[in-house]
């Protein structure tokens, strides 16, 4: 779905960034991804931390775009599956994030165990996220 088709069904609006904004989610962005990576936390904090910089990269982008999501129920799921418009993620990638979003869901509010695969995997697509997004912000300058 566009940004427009989510604009218009009122789950992003059109809201400039403010002053450092930027800067201050992409340093957030850098520490969850270094908790993320630290073997010594738990694998559901390394989850949890994955997630969050997953949602920080949709969120960075959004802002740059000049949108903000809405604050409600399902926010985080039209900031990840607005990463395929802002950063040109394909479907099946953003598929995946999806699905990472649903096993957070499930280790947050059910107390479902991760394994350290799961874990290793979102993880990696944390990285591999953040990447592109450094990518992206590079090439609009």
């Amino acid at each position: 779905m566009s940004l427009e088709e989510m604009a218009m069904r009122g789950e992003i609006v059109s809201e400039p960034a403010t002053s450092g904004e930027i800067e201050r989610h992409l340093a957030s962005l850098q520490r969850r991804l270094e908790d993320a990576a630290r073997v010594e936390n738990h694998p559901e904090t390394r989850l949890v931390q994955a997630y969050q910089a997953i949602f920080t990269c949709g969120w960075i982008a959004l802002r740059v775009e000049g949108w903000r999501a809405v604050r409600r129920p399902g926010q985080h799921v039209t900031v990840i599956q607005s990463i395929a418009d802002t950063l040109g993620l394909e479907g099946d990638a953003v598929d995946s994030l999806l699905a990472l979003s649903r096993q957070r869901h499930r280790d947050l509010y059910e107390a479902r165990p991760v394994s350290v695969s799961e874990t290793e995997e979102a993880v990696s697509e944390a990285w591999e996220l953040s990447e592109r997004l450094h990518d992206w912000l590079e090439a609009r300058e």
